[in-house]
């Protein structure tokens, strides 16, 4: 399943400065290494994954799941949220987030 480009217009409409990177041919470990080296990836940018099947933000250095399979990426802290992470530095990344999950299909759309 792959993304599909309206998500990303829609995305940068409604979270200003968020960047989306739809990579569907690379799994989470070559996903987080490039994270490390591309300088297009910024603090809060979402990342789609995994033939879509893997949707994390990248809270500073680090690629952190949001829906789908974890594989090689980080994990929230327990007891932590994207609202709560970092005074809610995160909250927009994940809202664009689960509207790329709703569109590929990950979430329902009613699902939190």
């Amino acid at each position: 399943m792959y993304c599909f480009v309206t998500v990303e217009a829609i995305a940068r409409i409604f979270a200003q400065f968020i960047l989306f990177h739809n990579w569907p041919d690379l799994w989470t470990g070559e996903s987080y290494d490039r994270t490390q080296w591309d300088e297009s990836v910024h603090d809060g940018d979402v990342i789609v994954c995994d033939m879509g099947r893997t949707v994390a933000i990248l809270v500073q250095a680090w690629p952190t799941v949001v829906f789908g399979e974890r594989g090689e990426f980080h994990e929230l802290a327990r007891h932590t949220s994207w609202a709560t992470l970092d005074d809610g530095r995160y909250a927009g990344s994940y809202d664009v987030a689960r509207s790329v999950a709703v569109e590929n299909g990950l979430i329902d759309a009613y699902d939190l």
